[in-house]
Order: C-alpha cells, then structure tokens, then sequence
C-alpha cells in the first residue's frame, strides 16, 4: 500500500489483543495461541495473494522448516514475541496515551484513518492486478515470439548445406529475437501506458516481490523498467 498501512498487521494485532482477552492475560496460553494463529493468518494471505496477483509478495523459501516459502518456524516465533510486546508493553501504553484525548477527536481521527485505509486499499489492489495483467500479457508475448523463433530456426536449419548463409542466418535471428523482445515490452508499455506505471508502482513498493509462475516474465519488466 502507499501509506503506513498494512491490513494483514492491523487484523493480526486486534487478532493478538481478541486472544489475549480469551486467555484471561495468561502469557503462555496468550504466547502460543497467537503463534498459531498468526501463522495460519500469513499462510492463508500469501497463498490468496498468489493465487490473486500472481506474486509473492514474501519468501521464506531460504528458511529451515518453511512451509512453501509462505511461513517458517522462525517468523512464526518473531510473531509470538512481537505479540508479547503488543500484550504487555505497547497496547497498555497506547491506551493510556489514548484516554487524554477527547473522544470528538478519537473519533475523527478514526473516520479519516477509515477513509484513507479505504481508498489507499483500493488504489493497490487495482496496481496490483495491473501488475498481474502485465504480466500475463508479456507472457503471451512471449509465446508468440516464441513461435516465431521456432519458425526462423526451421528456415536456419534448411540453409544447413551453405556455411555461409548459415552464419548470416545465425546472426540474423539472434538480431530479430532481441528485436522481437524490445519491442513486445515497448509496446504493452505504450499500449498501456496507466497499467505499466501501476504495475512499476507496485514493484518499486515491493522490491521484494517474486513470481513463481512469471519468472522470466518479471525480470524483463524490471528490466524494461529502470530503462
């Protein structure tokens, strides 16, 4: 997103402080059960994101015990520790902080908040299903391009008898495929000129992203991109 929100942190802290309330202010009950449910939480969200987007926007892929990159033991316990300080330090602290406030302006602040979150929401779900779509389509590109190599490969490997046309040839359809790929991504650029920028967005926010499905596909962009 483009402001300091992120939703899945927002709903995992009121999830922490809900289950701490449930545990009676047992710290171990308390410990455990927000590991447990932060853990299903991330994995239910990066495989929806995936699935969605066709990105991830985490990995843990290089972590030991991970569960298809989308959550780890590790990050599992970060995640109880983190909801120990949210338990003991910092929601107690905000809370008091909060009761010097008059609540015309608690309210306020929440209604504005609501609508920023909202809007800021909206705008990155579209730049995120702009990037999804970009990909797609250079992946379709790709498929053409594809297609058309393989017709050039036949035409190089009739001219197999002349040594001379074969070296031409060579350096003929290396000199067209490179073509081909500049030009595919020049133009969904200038085909789509709003979805391009919103899908750069995206990436420039994420530098973290992945794809598992749109490897290739991505890295031409970036590339394209920091043109």
């Amino acid at each position: 997103m483009h402001g300091p929100f992120l939703p899945i942190y927002g709903s995992g802290a009121i999830l922490i402080l809900f289950i701490n309330h449930l545990s009676n202010g047992v710290i171990w009950k308390s410990f455990i059960f927000s590991i447990i449910v932060c853990t299903i939480m991330e994995l239910c969200t990066g495989l929806t994101m995936e699935k969605l987007f066709k990105v991830r926007y985490w990995d843990y892929r290089n972590i030991p015990g991970n569960i298809k990159g989308y959550v780890a033991p590790t990050v599992s316990l970060f995640w109880g520790i983190l909801s120990m300080s949210l338990n003991l330090f910092i929601h107690p602290w905000v809370s008091s902080l909060l009761t010097y406030v008059p609540f015309d302006v608690l309210e306020t602040i929440t209604y504005a908040l609501t609508i920023c979150i909202a809007v800021d929401f909206t705008l990155s779900f579209i730049e995120s299903m702009d990037l999804r779509r970009t990909l797609e389509e250079i992946a379709s590109k790709n498929k053409e391009i594809q297609k058309i190599k393989e017709t050039l490969t036949e035409k190089k490997q009739s001219l197999s008898d002349n040594i001379i046309s074969l070296k031409d040839y060579s350096k003929l359809l290396q000199i067209e495929t490179k073509n081909l790929l500049n030009h595919k991504l020049t133009e969904i650029s200038k085909n789509n000129p709003i979805r391009s920028k919103h899908a750069l967005n995206v990436l420039r926010r994420n530098p973290a992203v992945i794809s598992i499905k749109y490897v290739e596909e991505l890295k031409e962009f970036l590339k394209h991109g920091k043109r």
